[in-house]
């Protein structure tokens, strides 16, 4: 009995640090944010004479762009702004054209945590399911014994 009281007590302490872990990452907002604005300047492609620069966050690819450069190796994209670095700067000019394009960019944060905490809750379900069973098992071999006990020392029923 002092068995299955610890098992459920481990399992309880188990669940109360998912949801402590889960309220912890949940209260810090900036963790969620995939593209730091700041680091887009030691982030500018720069081929011939067009500047790009990053434009937004790294989004998933669609289905149909998997297979694209810009999509590899994490199936995430990030938009660019591509302008002629020949041209006069956008304080000079109005309407500087630009030229979208993608960039492949890492994992995103947001979805990777889901991922995690996916699998800490698959794994929590397993754990909780095994030792349901082991209590049950434990119990039924508790009762047989008893049972094997009482026929052997005559007390019972009959």
């Amino acid at each position: 009995m002092a068995r299955a009281f610890s098992c459920c007590c481990l399992s309880i302490i188990t669940c109360l640090l998912l949801l402590l872990s889960f309220a912890e990452a949940s209260s810090d907002p900036q963790a969620a944010l995939p593209f730091d604005p700041r680091a887009a300047q030691d982030d500018r492609p720069q081929a011939g004479d067009v500047i790009c620069t990053p434009f937004g966050l790294c989004l998933p690819c669609p289905e149909d762009a998997l297979t694209q450069p810009f999509c590899q190796p994490f199936g995430n994209r990030r938009l660019m702004h591509c302008t002629n670095s020949t041209s006069p700067p956008a304080s000079q000019m109005d309407s500087t054209p630009e030229t979208p394009a993608w960039q492949a960019c890492g994992r995103i944060v947001v979805r990777e945590r889901a991922d995690f905490y996916e699998w800490v809750g698959c794994n929590v379900l397993f754990a909780v399911v095994s030792i349901a069973v082991g209590v049950v098992r434990w119990r039924r071999g508790e009762a047989s014994r008893k049972m094997g006990l009482a026929a052997r020392i005559g007390v019972g029923g009959r």
